[in-house]
C-alpha cells in the first residue's frame, strides 16, 4: 500500500478497535496486538480460532508417492521469509538436498526469490505450483516430509493446520502466533536464521522418528483446537455477549 492507503487503513482500523463492543481475534497473538497497537481493553476481544477447509480433515490417504520433498504453501511475499529457505538449501550438502514444493504466487518478491535461486544453482530443488485445487494439495501435503514455513509475522497460519491435519510436520518459527497455530507438532526456530532453518531441515529429513512424534502430538493438537464445530461455539458465545 501507498502512504496514503496506510494512513486510511490505519484511521479506520483505529477507530473500529475503539468503537466495536466486541472484537473477535484470530488468536491470542493477535488479541495482544489489538492492545498493544490500538490500546483495546482486552475484556471486549474474543480469541476464536479458525479452523481449515473440511477436505482435510479427512482421514483417507492419497496415494503414495515415492517422490521426497518439503513443502511450501502461501503467498511469496517478504514476511513469509521464504528467501531463508533458499539460503537454507544453499547450506545444505547436494547429496542431502531434497525438493521444495511451492505452492503460492507473488509479485517483486518472488521475483527475487527465482533469481537468487538462480545465483545459487539451485533450480532442480525447487518446483513452483501456481494453481492447485483441494484434491491435488491434499496429494501434496500427504506425500510431504514436512512443511517449512518460516514467516515472521502472521495472525494465525492456516497452512499450518492443514499440513498437520495431513499428518505432515512442521518447520516454522517462534514468531507471532506461529507456536499457536502448530502447538507441539513443529520445530521452532528463531526468525531469520538460516542456521537453525538448516539444522532443522536436515533433521526432520533424515530423522524417521522425530517425524512421527511431531506428526502425533500435531494431529491430536489441531483435532481438538481447531474444528468448525469449536468457531461456530466460539462465534455464538460472542454474539451471546453481545446480546446479554
Amino acid at each position: 500500500f501507498g502512504l496514503l492507503d496506510r494512513y486510511i487503513y490505519k484511521r479506520k482500523y483505529r477507530y473500529a478497535a475503539k468503537n466495536a463492543d466486541q472484537i473477535v481475534a484470530i488468536s491470542e497473538s493477535t488479541k495482544k496486538d489489538l492492545n498493544v497497537l490500538y490500546k483495546v481493553n482486552p475484556s471486549k476481544v474474543s480469541v476464536v480460532y479458525q479452523s481449515c477447509h473440511p477436505a482435510f480433515y479427512n482421514t483417507s490417504k492419497s496415494p503414495q508417492s515415492c517422490e521426497k520433498y518439503l513443502l511450501y504453501v502461501g503467498s511469496l511475499i517478504e514476511r513469509k521469509s521464504f528467501l531463508l529457505i533458499v539460503e537454507a538449501m544453499a547450506n545444505i550438502s547436494k547429496d542431502k538436498r531434497v525438493k521444495v514444493k511451492v505452492v503460492g504466487r507473488g509479485g517483486l518478491y518472488a521475483n527475487r526469490i527465482k533469481s537468487r535461486i538462480s545465483e545459487l544453482s539451485l533450480g532442480k530443488y525447487f518446483e513452483f505450483l501456481d494453481h492447485v485445487d483441494n484434491e491435488a494439495l491434499l496429494y501434496i501435503y500427504d506425500n510431504a516430509i514436512a512443511m517449512v514455513y518460516p514467516s515472521i509475522y502472521e495472525g494465525f497460519g492456516i497452512p499450518l493446520i492443514e499440513s498437520l491435519y495431513r499428518d505432515t510436520p512442521v518447520i516454522t518459527t517462534t514468531a507471532s502466533s506461529l507456536p499457536e497455530a502448530a502447538g507441539p507438532g513443529a520445530i521452532y526456530i528463531e526468525p531469520n536464521d538460516k542456521i537453525e532453518l538448516t539444522n532443522a531441515i536436515m533433521d526432520i529429513v533424515s530423522n524417521h522418528t522425530l517425524r512421527n512424534e511431531l506428526t502425533q502430538k500435531g494431529k491430536a493438537y489441531v483435532s481438538e483446537r481447531y474444528t468448525d464445530e469449536i468457531t461456530a461455539k466460539g462465534m455464538m458465545e460472542v454474539y451471546m455477549k453481545m446480546v446479554e
